[in-house]
């Protein structure tokens, strides 16, 4: 039987560092929409995949959008993260609940090989995020008011 929870939930990232030197760094994304990691090779690729991520679960919502001139869709991410991200709504015709694809257990099991990092977005407020983000070995949760604070952080 499939199971779904709410977006909130599902906006829960999971980051495993499995490379880095002193400007940055490569390694592995989970996420409960997906049975599969996304890899990254850089900071601006990790947070280009987190951002798009957040657009395709719906949450949190951006308060600002970005403007276009042209008809084309803003581009944020390469085809491959694209085709790895695949949401899935319940039968009934809502929207706010997505299906679950890797278990609580599964994504526990993933780890980094130098460090993983949870983190739960509250907000996309101000043309950035905002929440807080775990360290896994250390047991260590801080709250980020930007971006870059996040990326500081870890």
């Amino acid at each position: 039987m499939d199971r779904y929870i709410s977006k909130a939930v599902a906006s829960v990232i999971r980051i495993c560092i499995d490379e880095h030197n002193e400007c940055d760094w490569k390694g592995r994304i989970y996420t409960r929409v997906n049975k599969e990691h996304i890899q990254f090779r850089n900071m601006y690729e990790m947070l280009s995949v987190l951002g798009y991520i957040w657009d395709v679960i719906g949450y949190p919502q951006e308060s600002t959008m970005s403007r276009r001139f042209t008809d084309e869709p803003k581009q944020k991410s390469g085809p491959h993260i694209k085709a790895a991200i695949q949401v899935t709504y319940p039968g009934d015709g809502t929207r706010d609940r997505v299906r679950v694809e890797l278990s609580d257990e599964d994504m526990e099991k993933r780890h980094g090989e130098q460090g993983t990092f949870i983190v739960k977005i509250r907000y996309r407020q101000n043309a950035t995020w905002q929440g807080h983000v775990t360290w896994v070995e250390e047991n260590k949760t801080v709250p980020f008011r930007s971006a870059l604070e996040l990326m500081k952080l870890i």
